[in-house]
């Protein structure tokens, strides 16, 4: 740096820049580090594969999981092996150190045996909100990697309930330690230490002892214990690398052990945003396995909790009366067991119900003989608590009014009739139930209708399900992103003489041309987002005068509609609740439907939860998405909790579950986008701080243009492209013709002549950049085969135009198109004929400011790309050197790049004059090919979708 400019710049200035540039440089690397730990899980999880955890807090293992196909063992009292004493009040008889030191584990200073060969990690507390809550937290917690002790805060009868509840949900063997007496010689004894991934529910009264080993080894206590001794000596008994105790935040004040536990541990580390988005997206899996728990089986929880808690019980509360805790065993049982009374049992007559009258106040408890046995119970039911009758899909009209928070418009006019009009019109629900009713009452009203929907895997479902309510044959293409089959289910559509309707995607970025030949009578658009655009987008492509777009309250909120939008003249409709409205046929056949048809709610909620976790992180955080989707469950699909639904049509059954593969995808994946924007914050804070201290530095000699350093990380959606300098030693007037068909094999002479003129002048020093040519040849070489379309993936992003040359016939196109449009979000054309401006797709990339063209590398597309965000990526070895520096020229380009193999450079004629002709990429370094790890689980979660015929 000249000093002359240096001795005229403040010193302060200087300082206080590089200052804030080291501060948001430190940011940028603990975010980075983040994001690495969090891409590391995410292709754990993605791949299917089990790396062991780096430290014991990074291996919280949150499983999301569904069914065991493994049954489970219980360790009986006359069969078993594990050493246990048991005392007083349910404590264990253990030495008089453990029961004696009540210091934090890190003041232990007691003897280790030489088995020992770590110290104990200090214990952790997890608190939630809402008691209903502490069991879905523990199953969060638990892996399938881990070897988990469980203290749970009852006897042994309410074990079986929790063993079914927890191992359906996590889908791990659980053992059950249901005697006080010593167990040796057991073989449940051998399997529970012997395995990797397995859990033994232990009553809190119970202190077996024995050591579990490895970093994965787990004690959770379960619910505040009754005794701080008694937590600490089990604690210290097993010796596990994690420690926690997950309990109800409420009830610390409670039991006598809460202050004092409070004082002993600290938070969790590990619960974070992340952590609790994970647990809402399990929720709804926790739940449906919850509902399927038997009434037998909830009572014995329910007669346990009175017993345990009672005059002579363990976990008994002074101030608690007997009315006080039969209340409160109630409250447990309808709030965390979801015991009701519109719950269907087959056992439910043989047991006393909770619901009943209330009664008396109870007899004293009766004594048990032992902590573990509860005594009889009292011949008393819990008091009655109402259920608003808006929960019931029948209720009075009286019970379903309002809140005072909704918002509706003035009753509406009796006698409404459906008015056929022309033109683009919408229609705007305050109720989302509505939406399928509508859907099928207009196009009952239409003979040929298209409703356009989200997501191409919801088209199974509502296939069944609008089927079954408009009464008419449904189309919709059996491959999921491919034409030839889009085009067959419109062929099939138009041709039918029966009316039907036509299930194509809201956003699809092609439509079969047919449909723009044969006159359609309405389409229909439906989905979570408003869809103006693609409606927009789709006129001129339908052979269309009717579109009706459907969209709640909430999605109309802050839209403007033009002169080319009007409401629909018959848009009161959905606004007529009444019994006898014109479209209470269709909600009546709808409700039915989606009650009786499990299948078909679970697919449509599944796709919902997909499609908006799909959307990009800057929106949404984890915690909408599985908001957003259990509304839409409740309020559409009439299953799910109360709160998330409508008081005019609530839900009629309980949230459906997700299937395993996408819970555990978005789970993970989302705390990999979290520290994505941790990393683009801290990114852009660098950014800030660096140009502060450029202009601190600046002199008024003008710098040299270079590449930037870093490309930035690219998770799906490509590294932010810069301006990279132009070669000066090629010549425009060189290109061939465009337009034309550049045969593979074999060149003329003319041909040969071009190459060695070209071959000629790469072997000379490099001139001065000529002033029409465009830039520099780079390559891009990977070591692995399979990773030069991942890599060719991440350099492409939604802010570019990108012709990929690759290295193949017409065939494989639709194949590519597929993998690289799912990877990278982006519209894929494909050029399969000799270049015509009057194909759709060479029409569609040149419209589009963010789209990718592929080419068979035998062709030579007419068209020149303009701008920074221009590029052309040749995909493998050309099979022609001749052909590749024309295409490159042809094109003009910002941006030229070949990715290849590197092992592959002597097998094709073209590999040595390219790696001549070209340079290597200056973007190619640590923070680029960490990107492509990073995309590299959706890669190939995507790739392993792609059918094989395909």
């Amino acid at each position: 740096m000249p000093s002359q400019s240096a001795g005229n710049i403040s010193t302060d200035r200087i300082q206080a820049s590089l200052a804030s540039l080291a501060d948001a440089a430190d940011a940028l690397v603990q975010a980075a580090a983040t994001l690495a730990a969090a891409a590391r899980a995410t292709a754990e999880v993605l791949s299917g594969e089990t790396q062991r955890p780096e430290s014991p807090e990074e291996s919280q293992g949150i499983n999301l999981g569904r069914g065991s196909d493994f049954g489970s063992e219980i360790i009986s009292s006359d069969k078993g092996n594990l050493d246990v004493g048991v005392g007083e009040e349910g404590r264990s008889v253990a030495s008089a150190e453990d029961q004696g030191d009540t210091r934090p584990i890190g003041d232990d200073t007691a003897e280790q045996g030489p088995k020992i060969s770590n110290q104990i990690n200090s214990p952790y507390r997890l608190l939630v909100d809402s008691e209903a809550d502490v069991l879905l937290s523990v199953c969060a917690l638990i892996d399938k990697r881990q070897k988990v002790v469980c203290y749970m805060p009852c006897g042994i009868p309410p074990l079986e309930t929790y063993k079914q509840l927890i191992e359906q949900v996590t889908e791990i063997p659980i053992y059950i330690m249901n005697s006080p007496t010593s167990l040796t010689g057991h073989p449940a004894r051998t399997k529970f230490l012997e395995s990797h991934g397995s859990v033994l529910l232990v009553p809190e009264a119970l202190s077996p002892k024995f050591e579990i080993e490895g970093e994965n080894s787990w004690v959770i206590h379960v619910g505040w214990p009754a005794s701080e001794a008694q937590y600490t000596a089990q604690r210290k008994t097993h010796r596990a690398q994690n420690n926690i105790l997950v309990a109800y935040a409420g009830g610390q004040a409670t039991y006598p052990s809460g202050d004092s536990i409070i004082n002993l541990t600290e938070p969790w580390p590990k619960d974070g945003a992340s952590f609790r988005a994970s647990v809402s997206i399990l929720r709804p899996l926790y739940e449906v396995i919850l509902s399927d728990i038997s009434h037998a089986m909830k009572w014995r929880v329910y007669e346990d909790w009175i017993q345990m808690h009672g005059i002579h019980g363990p976990r008994r509360v002074e101030a608690w009366t007997p009315e006080v805790v039969v209340q409160h065993a109630h409250d447990y049982l309808s709030e965390v067991l979801h015991w009701s009374r519109e719950d269907t049992d087959p056992d439910a007559d043989a047991i006393p119900t909770p619901w009943a009258p209330a009664v008396a106040p109870p007899p004293p408890l009766v004594p048990s003989p032992s902590p573990l046995v509860p005594a009889p119970a009292p011949a008393l039911a819990p008091p009655p608590l109402p259920i608003p009758a808006s929960r019931y899909v029948d209720a009075p009209e009286k019970h379903r009014y309002l809140n005072k928070h909704d918002v509706r418009p003035d009753p509406v006019p009796a006698q409404i009739e459906f008015q056929p009009t022309i033109g683009h019109t919408y229609f705007t629900l305050h109720e989302e139930f509505d939406a399928i009713p509508l859907m099928c009452f207009i196009a009952g009203k239409y003979n040929k209708v298209i409703c356009f929907l989200e997501g191409q895997g919801a088209f199974r479902p509502y296939h069944d399900l609008l089927g079954r309510i408009a009464g008419r044959v449904i189309f919709f293409p059996k491959v999921i992103n491919d034409d030839q089959a889009t085009e067959e289910a419109a062929a099939r559509f138009l041709s039918t003489t029966s009316p039907a309707i036509l299930l194509l995607a809201y956003n699809a970025t092609s439509l079969p041309s047919i449909l723009s030949q044969i006159p359609i009578n309405c389409c229909i658009y439906w989905s979570f987002s408003p869809p103006l655009k693609q409606v927009r987008k789709n006129q001129p492509l339908i052979n269309c005068e009717t579109t009706i777009i459907i969209m709640t309250a909430i999605q109309q909120k802050g839209i403007t509609f033009g002169k080319e939008v009007e409401k629909h003249p018959s848009a009161a409709i959905p606004l007529d609740l009444a019994e006898d409205s014109i479209l209470a046929p269709m909600r009546k056949k709808t409700r039915t439907i989606l009650t009786s048809s499990k299948a078909i709610v679970k697919s449509l909620y599944a796709t919902r939860v997909y499609g908006i976790a799909s959307t990009p992180r800057r929106s949404l955080n984890a915690e909408e998405v599985a908001r957003r989707a259990n509304q839409y469950a409740a309020r559409s699909l009439l299953h799910g909790y109360v709160e998330d639904g409508s008081e005019i049509f609530p839900p009629v059954a309980g949230r459906p579950s997700v299937p395993k593969t996408t819970v555990d995808r978005w789970a993970c994946l989302a705390s990999l986008a979290d520290a994505a924007d941790a990393l683009a914050q801290a990114a852009a804070t660098v950014a800030v701080a660096a140009r502060a201290t450029i202009e601190a530095f600046s002199t008024p000699t003008p710098a040299s243009p270079e590449v930037q350093d870093n490309p930035g990380i690219n998770l799906g959606k490509g590294p932010d492209d810069v301006h990279v300098p132009v070669m000066g030693d090629e010549e425009v007037d060189q290109i061939p013709d465009p337009g034309i068909v550049i045969s593979g094999g074999g060149h003329s002479r003319a041909d040969q002549d071009q190459t060695n003129q070209l071959s000629a002048r790469t072997d000379t020093p490099k001139e001065a950049p000529h002033e029409g040519l465009k830039n520099q040849f780079y390559r891009l070489l990977v070591d692995d085969e399979a990773d030069v379309l991942l890599l060719a993936c991440g350099l492409i992003d939604k802010r570019q135009r990108a012709i990929c040359y690759l290295p193949c016939g017409i065939p494989p196109l639709k194949t590519y198109k597929l993998l690289i449009e799912a990877v990278t979000e982006m519209p894929v054309y494909i050029l399969d004929s000799p270049v015509s401006k009057q194909d759709g797709d060479y029409a569609g990339f040149l419209e589009n400011p963010g789209s990718v063209l592929l080419v068979p590398e035998t062709l030579l597309p007419d068209l020149e790309l303009e701008g920074e965000k221009s590029w052309v990526i040749h995909i493998g070895w050309p099979a022609s050197k001749v052909n590749y520096i024309a295409q490159g020229k042809a094109h003009r380009a910002q941006n030229n790049i070949l990715v290849a193999y590197a092992g592959d450079q002597s097998l094709y004629p073209s590999g040595n004059g390219i790696v001549n002709l070209t340079e290597p990429w200056p973007k190619d370094g640590a923070s680029f090919r960490e990107s492509a790890s990073i995309l590299r689980p959706l890669y190939e979660v995507v790739l392993s979708e792609i059918s094989p015929e395909m």
